[in-house]
């Protein structure tokens, strides 16, 4: 048992999550850090993907995932796919306030164009205003991305274009996706994990059954409706910024 322990999620050990070494295992996901460079990945040699990649402000501070940011300098604009990437800056990572959310706007301004983006930013704290403020970004940035790779395909591939990222900032607690308010002061998670203390046994439990019936329900609707058309899937009152990223993205590809 002690060696069990010693061995349990430390390097040349046994991984806490599924990994490479592995059989089978390509990636499982719950480790922070590779989401920018999975989606780079799939973007490569696949000309009319666009991959939107939403990175969380606590992901944003690891090491894989603050290098993968330079991946947009090897993506050719007439061969690969595009990679869209969206910051969400709520402030806290688990239970902590976070670097890149208390950096100011015209830091963040120019250290994402340092990095060879044009960053869109989307900022508020009233829901039905945000969905809008997102829709009418993510149609800009869409557009840009079309014009680029237009450009690239007639013109040939001359300079590195400047690609369009999104950087959504919203309060802590602003959480509609799943119908209801998040406190995360108090360190509730959905499953409870992360050693995150929660308020009381019967009430976390309550909430995280409930969250996760709710959770169901909106992906079934979504994912399970008219799967011949990407861009005509029925997406749940209340639609979220995610579903409508999603939405938009497959729609401009089939245009």
């Amino acid at each position: 048992m002690k060696r069990l322990f010693t061995q349990f999620s430390f390097p040349g050990g046994i991984p806490s999550h599924v990994a490479p070494e592995t059989p089978g295992s390509i990636h499982e996901g719950g480790e922070l850090g590779y989401a920018v460079s999975h989606a780079y990945g799939a973007a490569f040699d696949n000309p009319d993907l666009i991959v939107a990649c939403v990175v969380g402000d606590g992901e944003a501070e690891t090491g894989a995932l603050a290098t993968s940011w330079h991946s947009n300098k090897f993506l050719n604009p007439a061969t690969d796919g595009v990679v869209l990437p969206i910051l969400h800056l709520n402030g806290y990572k688990i239970a902590n306030p976070c670097i890149l959310a208390r950096i100011s706007h015209e830091e963040l301004d120019h250290l994402f164009r340092g990095y060879g983006y044009t960053p869109y930013f989307v900022e508020g704290h009233e829901p039905e205003k945000m969905h809008e403020l997102m829709a009418e970004t993510l149609d800009t940035v869409i557009s840009e991305i079309q014009r680029i790779k237009a450009d690239a395909r007639r013109n040939g591939f001359t300079e590195r274009p400047r690609w369009p990222m999104i950087v959504f900032r919203t309060p802590r607690n602003l959480n509609k996706v799943l119908g209801f308010r998040m406190t995360a002061s108090l360190g509730i998670r959905l499953g409870g994990t992360n050693s995150v203390p929660r308020p009381s046994r019967r009430r976390s439990n309550e909430f995280r059954f409930g969250a996760r019936r709710r959770a169901r329900l909106l992906m079934s609707n979504w994912c399970f409706s008219n799967k011949d058309s990407a861009t005509t899937a029925r997406i749940p009152p209340g639609r979220t910024s995610l579903a409508m990223v999603a939405n938009r993205c497959t729609a401009s590809m089939s245009r």
